[in-house]
């Protein structure tokens, strides 16, 4: 089609010329390299960790220090395993050592910051490379095209800040969305009339269909498709942020009458891992980052879980090592069938956002609270609990006291969202225990769907 062409040749470039980076080039990189052996990609990642170390050890003081004590030698590094002779690196230690842990030649590798609070409700601050925003679009990218996408095609995009540049609204949001080629629908109010509507925009649609968003908004199109009798069908369907249950796979697979490709991706640690035609796993993207399945801050023999620890490999403004991500997950024991090279994770556990119930049953996707908290600067850590339908508890621990007004803007905001028979609740507490391995869920409700 002449849109999609225009898209890939036109708009795609002109959208990389403006957010300076270099997807569609990194892509075509990607999209090669997938297909090498395993062990020509360990050989790329090994001299890309060895880089990364080395030019940590000479210009990031954190780093300086740490490899003195460990007396850890970076030219020395042979395999990924010598990497467990290092400490962990906590989201503690970024926030209190930030300063330390910045390059002092980064300038040259056109840092951006990029806050996050991932699932855990912990905000972080990273200085993110220009490369890395490339190549984090181009993971993208080649995570679409293994379900048949190919560059410039439509999407339909359910989604919420999480998957939309953050510092966009308004026309620029609109026109950013039009040069990608991306039709949008907000995940924070999904009414029985917007899904009526965007089941119809799709049935109109002339061309493959292929949707993404959220696990959960996914389901909740589906189950709404499968009520309706809905008699369209989808190419493909791409989900993200969440974790996906076979429950939801099954019903959004039957509804929707196409195959889900699952992705799972922290750009805090350059992670991206999606799922090919053969839906056995996660095809992890060995050439950007290195994983490590750890227990006690040591790995596990593929097939066990642990938790996840990441080098990104593209981190030099701000080289993040052997970060503790936190979500637990598992490499598998065997390959792929589809012939790539890039290994797989066997399943990831513990990224669960879901959605919270608000008046009438209305549903309010938890990555709306994750909006509202993310740019907050006095929120140390959140967690939102819902126990009964007329009322949502925020828990947080301040960092400092907010502004004049603002939690009464953020709680009207809130209960606008949730609707007038549900109050929403504040509290400060002083800890936000853990759950199950050590993950801290930002949203936890236990009223059954």
């Amino acid at each position: 089609m002449l849109t999609t062409y225009l898209t890939a040749h036109v708009a795609l470039p002109v959208v990389d010329l403006a957010r300076r980076t270099e997807s569609v080039h990194e892509f075509r990189l990607l999209d090669q390299s997938q297909w090498k052996s395993q062990a020509e990609l360990e050989e790329l990642q090994i001299q890309r960790l060895r880089s990364l170390l080395i030019h940590a050890g000479e210009h990031v003081p954190y780093y300086r220090q740490l490899f003195a004590e460990a007396a850890f030698n970076p030219e020395h590094v042979k395999d990924v395993d010598t990497l467990k002779s290092l400490p962990v690196l906590s989201k503690q230690i970024i926030r209190e050592q930030s300063t330390k842990l910045l390059a002092d030649n980064a300038a040259q590798y056109q840092p951006r910051p990029h806050r996050s609070a991932g699932t855990t409700g912990q905000p972080i601050i990273l200085q993110m490379d220009r490369k890395r925003h490339s190549v984090a679009w181009a993971d993208m990218y080649r995570w679409w095209s293994a379900g048949g996408w190919q560059l410039g095609e439509k999407q339909f995009v359910i989604a919420g800040a999480a998957l939309r540049p953050r510092q966009l609204s308004g026309m620029k949001a609109k026109l950013y969305s039009r040069l990608n080629n991306f039709e949008d629908i907000s995940s924070f109010n999904l009414t029985e009339r917007s899904l009526d509507q965007f089941l119809l925009r799709l049935e109109k649609h002339r061309g493959p269909v292929y949707l993404r968003g959220y696990a959960s908004s996914m389901h909740v199109l589906a189950r709404h498709a499968y009520e309706r009798q809905w008699s369209g069908s989808v190419k493909a369907v791409f989900t993200t942020a969440e974790t996906l249950f076979p429950e939801q796979r099954t019903q959004i697979e039957k509804a929707l009458r196409t195959h889900v490709f699952d992705q799972w991706g922290c750009r805090d640690g350059g992670i991206s891992a999606f799922e090919c035609d053969q839906h056995h796993g996660l095809h992890l993207a060995i050439e950007n980052a290195v994983v490590e399945i750890c227990r006690d801050g040591q790995p596990v023999p593929h097939g066990e879980s642990g938790l996840v620890v990441a080098t990104d490999l593209f981190s030099y403004a701000m080289p993040i090592i052997r970060y503790e991500v936190g979500d637990v997950a598992t490499y598998a024991t065997s390959p792929c069938a589809c012939g790539r090279g890039l290994p797989l994770i066997a399943s990831v556990q513990g990224r669960v956002s879901g959605f919270l119930v608000g008046s009438g049953g209305r549903r309010i996707h938890g990555e709306f609270f994750s909006h509202i908290f993310w740019e907050a600067p006095w929120v140390k850590e959140f967690q939102i609990v819902q126990d009964k339908p007329e009322e949502i508890i925020v828990n947080v621990i301040k960092a400092t006291d907010p502004p004049p007004g603002q939690l009464v803007e953020l709680s009207q905001l809130m209960e606008e969202y949730a609707g007038p028979e549900c109050r929403v609740r504040v509290e400060f507490v002083d800890t936000i225990p853990p759950g199950p391995m050590g993950k801290r869920q930002f949203i936890i409700c236990r009223i059954p769907s």
